[in-house]
């Protein structure tokens, strides 16, 4: 059977303290349940042992320098695009008078006039 190929330098940085740990802890929990004769009391379950290997895993690679400097620089991201957006636009209304709203009301009424002339020369005679 052939080995599977060598993939170490296509995982991403940021990942591979994740897949160093999970692959040390399968190592072990592989080796440590073939020599387990069974759970003899309840503190010995194996899902209990499961979870707490598996909470050490995460807690390892949440306090890694890789997955911490990731976080960093996506947490920097953040508050450069907040601090360069635009700040909101005022509302239409407190720009706006009375007088502007009539006007341009008035600009729409007559762009549709004009438009339904010409639909109507389009069309042709009844």
């Amino acid at each position: 059977m052939r080995d599977p190929p060598d993939a170490s330098n296509s995982v991403d940085p940021f990942l591979r303290p994740l897949l160093d740990t999970w692959a040390l802890y399968t190592q072990q929990w592989t080796g440590s349940a073939s020599q387990a004769p069974g759970p003899s009391s309840p503190s010995d379950d194996p899902a209990e042992a499961w979870i707490e290997s598996t909470g050490q895993m995460v807690d390892q690679y949440l306090r890694s320098p890789s997955f911490l400097q990731l976080f960093r620089l996506h947490i920097e991201t953040l508050i450069a695009l907040k601090s360069s957006a635009k700040p909101p636009a005022a509302p239409a209304n407190e720009s706006c008078d009375i007088d502007t709203v009539i006007a341009r009301i008035s600009e729409v009424e007559k762009r549709l006039t004009g438009l339904e002339q010409r639909i109507k020369r389009l069309e042709g005679p009844p």
